[in-house]
């Protein structure tokens, strides 16, 4: 049952280049624990090792390119198991009692058996299939960033599970006792001051009463670094565009604590709508949903701080989402960054002078990250913050490219890049060539 409906949604997967959360819960409701548990490994573990799977598809079949979807899925489904530590007796079993025709059947099944055969024969991988990497985007990472080394490994492992703590209700110490009175494996985070490492993997957090509550956001640690970096104060006003579903909003109003004010605008009406949900889950009432295109926005009102946590092509996710991996493409980073120009030009009406801007991405191209932040500096009246003395406080490691950093993955972190930079003069316009 668990292989059957994890290759049903690779198939899926394949034709729409995403996850269905519905098809996941509907998987949910028909499996116990542990089968779920299965079954999201075989889903996103095929997914993940797609470029270890397909080299070893080459290695096995003459003409790879005319496999069929089907056949390469069950390919890429059976590859996963037996190179995963699955027992290969019930790898190629299972997978071979997914295909219906006879002829597929014995070719799946042979092109796996020779694959045990063989695998202690088998030469050295290629780089990029090493670190699970399409080849164009290992090669693109190595030409764009002499930093490569310290994050082409991205998607090899996976951050600890995280969580910030809402300070407005208790302390992080109250929290980790809260936690272990209710026997979840918890303890506080490396990174963030607000963080807490929950060490529980399958543990549906969204499920719990401290969550109900409003004791805790689920939040990555490299998230929560943005908040923490801008730290807007006591009674100021802020500005988040790209705000949805609330993560940042909800830090900055609780070290805010509930003064002042906060517009919280998204393009998206239902995650907006979750915003609100978030704020009212916390206690917060500082914060004002409004539904409007970031890069359309405006307002008569001159904001202290402002948050931009642009969209972008997401490659920092992969440790969660590694579809990602193989929906992006090169011209995508492109077309990512012109977005995030748009939407730089527009909110340098929306800061006070000397007001501060973070700009974030959870993502490693060049062009949306130092490229876009080049580009402002060439443009626009801006003085960039160097965060280095900032992030080490925190012990975080990171590449500091003049402008911005590029936070290295570690323990807690997925790859991110925060920009701090402040408005110098009134004129707001677009330098001229």
């Amino acid at each position: 049952m668990e292989r059957e409906l994890a290759y049903k949604l690779l198939r899926q997967y394949e034709k729409k280049e995403t996850i269905s959360n519905e098809n996941v819960k509907q998987a949910r409701t028909m499996l116990d624990e542990r089968s779920f548990g299965l079954f999201k490994s075989l889903v996103w573990g095929s997914i993940r090792n797609i470029a270890k799977e397909d080299w070893l598809i080459s290695k096995f079949v003459d003409k790879p390119k005319d496999l069929t979807p089907a056949s390469l899925w069950l390919l890429r489904l059976g590859f996963y198991q037996l190179i995963s530590g699955f027992d290969e007796h019930a790898a190629v079993y299972e997978t071979v009692s997914l295909v219906s025709n006879k002829k597929n059947k014995s070719f799946i099944n042979a092109v796996l058996r020779s694959y045990i055969r063989t695998k202690d024969t088998l030469g050295g991988e290629p780089e990029n299939v090493k670190y699970l990497l399409p080849k164009w985007l290992y090669e693109y990472l190595r030409k764009k960033h002499t930093f490569s080394s310290s994050i082409i490994r991205f998607n090899t492992t996976a951050p600890r599970r995280s969580i910030r703590v809402n300070s407005l209700k208790t302390s992080r110490e109250e929290l980790l006792q809260m936690l272990a009175d209710s026997k979840i494996a918890a303890q506080a985070a490396k990174y963030s001051p607000y963080g807490i490492y929950i060490n529980e993997d399958s543990l549906a957090l969204e499920e719990t009463e401290l969550y109900r509550k409003g004791y805790f956001y689920i939040q990555n640690e490299s998230s929560q670094l943005v908040p923490v970096i801008l730290n807007p104060q006591v009674g100021e006003h802020l500005l988040d565009l790209c705000s949805a579903p609330g993560g940042k909003c909800t830090f900055s109003a609780e070290l805010m604590k509930n003064t002042g004010t906060i517009k919280a605008v998204d393009n998206d009406i239902s995650r907006l709508e979750a915003v609100s949900a978030n704020c009212k889950r916390h206690g917060i009432t500082n914060v004002f949903a409004q539904l409007s295109d970031a890069s359309e926005f405006k307002d008569v009102c001159e904001y202290d701080r402002l948050m931009l946590d642009v969209p972008c092509t997401s490659l920092g996710t992969a440790y969660a989402h590694p579809e990602v991996l193989f929906r992006v493409k090169k011209e995508d980073f492109d077309r990512y960054a012109m977005i995030q120009k748009k939407i730089l030009s527009n909110v340098m009406n929306s800061i006070k002078v000397k007001g501060e801007i973070v700009y974030s991405t959870c993502t490693l191209s060049w062009e949306e990250n130092t490229g876009n932040m080049k580009w402002l500096k060439n443009s626009f009246d801006v003085c960039f913050l160097d965060l280095r003395e900032r992030l080490a406080s925190l012990g975080v490691k990171c590449h500091f490219d003049g402008y911005g950093a590029y936070i290295f993955q570690d323990e807690g972190l997925i790859p991110f890049y925060i920009a701090v930079f402040r408005k110098e003069t009134l004129k707001t316009e677009e330098k001229n060539d």
